[in-house]
């Protein structure tokens, strides 16, 4: 007697495989956009302008170069603006907070490692040397910024979480579309 295992040649096999690994990693998809989607909703409910998070976003992943070409690219709009009669006001400009250089050195080191702390970055990116005031200073809003983002981020994993068990409990499957 034959086992029935050996009337499924490994094509058929192999086959069957595939179309599992693509239907969970679409459950997994669909996980992750319902988070994502929860997330980016978050954003908003708090005050926050997702147009805006993304940009930043994008910014930040191209680094400080981007900056100077972004603030570039603000530059001319406000000139062509200016050029059409729709000059950029003086209290306008106000709504611009920049960094300023007259901020004392560990302030504004204080100021930066909290900031690197709350966005779940690590201690490697402190650019002052521990030695110093300022990789001290940086180092101490470093540690505040790092507690908060626990914080958030135990927020956030709950909410996702039940963000998560709302694909779960959808029972239908979602058709898998054509990428054409």
């Amino acid at each position: 007697m034959t086992n029935p295992a050996h009337n499924i040649n490994k094509d058929q096999q192999y086959k069957a495989f595939q179309i599992t690994r693509v239907a969970t990693l679409q459950k997994e998809a669909d996980s992750a956009t319902a988070i994502y989607a929860s997330a980016l909703g978050k954003l908003e409910s708090n005050g926050l302008d997702k147009w805006a998070v993304k940009e930043a976003l994008k910014i930040k992943k191209k680094g400080q170069a981007e900056v100077t070409a972004t603030i570039a690219r603000f530059k001319k709009l406000f000139e062509y603006l200016k050029a059409i009669n729709l000059p950029v006001e003086d209290d306008q400009l106000d709504m611009f907070p920049a960094v300023s250089h007259e901020e004392p050195l560990e302030d504004r080191a204080f100021r930066m490692g909290v900031l690197t702390g709350a966005m779940g970055e690590g201690m490697d990116q402190n650019p002052h040397s521990p030695e110093t005031d300022a990789g001290q200073s940086w180092i101490k809003g470093f540690h505040e910024g790092a507690a908060n983002f626990q914080q958030f981020k135990q927020e956030a994993d709950e909410e996702e979480a039940e963000a998560a068990e709302v694909v779960k409990a959808d029972d239908g499957q979602q058709d898998i579309e054509d990428d054409d």
